[in-house]
């Protein structure tokens, strides 16, 4: 019980004190006007301003809440099932989709992206050279990528 009425005194303290801060308007060094709740950094005295802070933050009566006229009736009918479209990893990797992403904003690759994720990061490659022997290699400026038969990358240099 006495910790209660501490912080109901302590509350009712700090409000009082928030309310009571005067605001200052002074005029800066090129004729602008400034706002402060300190004194006028020239040392003039600056205009003190009367701020009005309307209910129900500040004080007055307080304005009560409107009653609905009409209240909505809850949902009664089954909803439709939703069908999330997205593309299905084939590439067993042990990132997670957030690496995966974040690799693609800084324009990099990982080994286990799809082909789908490369082109998102680095774009359209120059060139595809293919092979009916293993990896295709995925030509870019300065690198050269390597995708197996399943559409993963599998290494690069």
């Amino acid at each position: 019980m006495k910790n209660a009425t501490l912080g109901v005194t302590l509350t009712l303290i700090v409000v009082a004190q928030v309310q009571a801060q005067p605001v200052y308007q002074c005029t800066g060094p090129n004729g602008e006007k400034v706002f402060s709740q300190i004194a006028c950094p020239d040392g003039s005295a600056g205009t003190e301003v009367t701020v009005h802070n309307p209910p129900p933050s500040g004080d007055g009566e307080l304005i009560p809440w409107g009653t609905p006229q009409v209240q909505s009736k809850p949902d009664t009918e089954p909803r439709a099932r939703v069908t999330v479209v997205g593309e299905q990893r084939t590439c067993d990797i042990d990132l997670s989709a957030q690496e995966i992403r974040t690799a693609m904003v800084k324009k990099e690759v990982v080994v286990g992206m799809t082909t789908a994720e490369v082109k998102r990061a680095l774009g359209q490659p120059l060139a595809i050279n293919r092979s009916s022997r293993g990896d295709d290699q995925w030509v870019y400026p300065g690198i050269y990528l390597y995708i197996d038969k399943d559409g993963c990358l599998v290494s690069w240099n």
